[in-house]
């Protein structure tokens, strides 16, 4: 959460839009520094796409959800989109290009905000001269805009149906070492429970506890047959404190107790 003019907000994890991205229109509009009164909250306009590169950390509203982003980040606008910049005026510099898109076969998902990674510099420069060579040209522009999309883009097979069930993902390795409350969970999330147990099945096709059950004996296999950690103490670490049941758990995943299961491995090593 953050707290913004008095008040907290959750921050979300990122809206991707799905786009078929082609060419581009004869036009493009260029800007750059301050965030301008106008950006404190607008709906983009019909046909009209924006790339804002931001070297300023803070917090932008898409469609009604905030996110933060860092300095170096960009922030990607799709016509419709309801937008609220929570910080404007002193020191929120900013390089945005408004454009056309025209659209073809490659449909591909690009998030809201993106962090560029090793492509930060480059990008940055790349606006910089967008907007130095603007009153000459919209070429450079348009390369820039055509360059930053496709460094953030990814095939829209390898976005998951929810961003909630990354998040349940992280909590559960987070807490494994514990009892897990699902309604907990749901609650932290701010997802109702039947919600998330239904995008989880969606999206994994089995229930959160045999999830977390085969997460735990994963892990508890990986340890067993990779270090020689006490066989108690790797049940704890993966949340048994029943040795009974790990046992169990064990014989049930891979058809052998945890000993034999460490033994082959020893055997393994040693030939």
């Amino acid at each position: 959460m953050v707290f913004i003019h008095n008040h907290w907000y959750t921050i979300t994890r990122m809206h991707h839009y799905v786009v078929e991205l082609g060419g581009f229109r004869g036009w493009m509009w260029h800007e750059a520094g301050e965030l301008k009164p106008s950006r404190k909250q607008y709906f983009q306009q019909p046909e009209h796409w924006t790339l804002f590169f931001l070297e300023h950390d803070g917090v932008v509203g898409i469609n009604n959800k905030p996110h933060e982003y860092k300095a170096g980040n960009v922030c990607f606008v799709t016509p419709g989109t309801k937008v609220q910049f929570f910080y404007t005026g002193a020191n929120t510099f900013t390089y945005d290009l408004t454009f056309g898109l025209l659209a073809r076969t490659e449909t591909v998902v690009i998030p809201a905000v993106a962090d560029l990674g090793e492509y930060t510099e480059l990008r940055r420069k790349e606006f910089i001269d967008a907007d130095s060579w603007g009153h000459i040209s919209i070429m450079r522009g348009l390369a820039c805009a055509f360059n930053t999309l496709w460094s953030i883009a990814k095939p829209s097979n390898q976005v998951r149906k929810s961003d909630m069930v990354s998040e349940a993902e992280a909590f559960i390795m987070k807490n494994l070492h514990g009892p897990i409350n699902i309604a907990e969970m749901s609650t932290q999330l701010g997802i109702s429970h039947n919600h998330l147990l239904r995008l989880f099945h969606e999206e994994h096709h089995c229930t959160i506890q045999s999830f977390i059950r085969d997460m735990r004996a994963e892990i508890a296999r990986q340890m067993i047959t990779d270090s020689l950690s006490p066989l108690k103490e790797i049940a704890t670490k993966v949340g048994c404190q029943d040795l009974q049941y790990f046992n169990k758990l064990i014989r049930t995943a891979t058809g052998m107790s945890p000993s034999m299961l460490r033994k082959q491995a020893i055997n393994r090593t040693r030939h």
